[in-house]
């Protein structure tokens, strides 16, 4: 039986990688307002050398960023996976 978005996403938050599931939030919670605060530092600062660090910073937080959420969503696809190998191995017994 397929299980919506929202199981699946409660799910990453149970078993054994429950813990890096929690640890990812926290993380990409606390980057958004660094983000934002970059990015408005980096619009705000007069010289030249000071606007390339904070557009690094910025560059350096959006990665980090997409490579947190792209690991949520493989630990989605991963529980869908074990979902669907568990329905076809019960379907063979």
């Amino acid at each position: 039986m397929k299980q919506g978005f929202w199981q699946d996403y409660r799910a990453c938050f149970r078993g054994a990688y429950g813990w890096t599931s929690w640890l990812v939030t926290i993380y990409i919670v606390i980057l958004v307002p660094v983000l934002v605060w970059l990015i408005v530092r980096a619009l705000e600062v007069e010289t030249t050398r000071e606007q390339i660090l904070y557009s690094a910073g910025v560059i350096l937080a959006v990665m980090w960023i997409a490579f947190l959420k792209l690991w949520f969503w493989m630990r989605l696809n991963n529980i869908e996976l074990e979902r669907r190998v568990r329905d076809i191995v019960d379907q063979t017994r």
